[in-house]
Formats: C-alpha cells, structure tokens, sequence
C-alpha cells in the first residue's frame, strides 16, 4: 500500500504503518458488513495493494453480478459519489469497472482512517 501514502506523511498524523493497515482492514470489513456483503471478500493472507486490490476487485465483481442495491448501498456507506465513480471509469477508460472502484474503495478508506487518527487527538 505504499503506493498511496508517504512515511513522512504517516509519521506526521502519529500512525506507524502496522497501525494503518489494522485500522483500515477494520474500516474495510465494518462498511462491507453494514452492507451486508463482507461474505464477497476472502480473508486477508496479507495486507499488501496488489492482494487487497485483487480481493476487492473479485468481490466487486460479485457484488455487481448480485443486484444493484447492493452496489449502491456499498459505495453510499463508504461515500464513494456518482461523480467520483464516473470521474474514475473515464480516467480509466479500458479498466474493468471492478477494479477501478476497487481502488476508489481502498483509496477511499484509507482517506476516512487517517482522518479519524489525526480528528481524534
């Protein structure tokens, strides 16, 4: 998950990144449960970007095959917008829908634990 943060960035907010990457399986499995979906995700073997954007991607993908509510419901619960969807498949033009809300959903999450860590001091 380096890709989507700086060390100097996390040292900043008071996170290390043992701490992150535990609050955002978290956050990630929480908002799939609210939805009623988190049976679409595999259990986690580690938490690396390419693992958890593949797992996530699968589950999309299922999730989307099941019916359309719960596509929305998922992307309202982690305050993913039409716009930031439609914004995202046109920059990504040639990627499947799946993945590219799965990096708006990992990117989205990672945004909303971060926060919480830096307005909770």
């Amino acid at each position: 998950m380096i890709e989507l943060f700086k060390e100097e960035e996390l040292e900043k907010s008071g996170l290390s990144r043992e701490v992150l990457l535990q609050k955002f399986r978290e956050q990630l499995l929480r908002d799939f449960e609210m939805c009623n979906v988190h049976s679409y995700l595999q259990p986690f073997s580690e938490l690396t970007y390419p693992l958890i954007h593949a797992n996530l991607s699968q589950a999309i993908e299922k999730i989307i095959s099941a019916g359309s509510s719960f596509y929305q419901q998922l992307l309202y619960r982690i305050d993913i917008s039409e716009k930031q969807l439609a914004e995202g498949l046109h920059e990504n033009m040639g990627v499947k829908e799946n993945e590219v809300v799965a990096s708006l959903i990992i990117k989205r999450i990672l945004q909303k634990v971060i926060l919480k860590v830096i307005y909770s001091k």
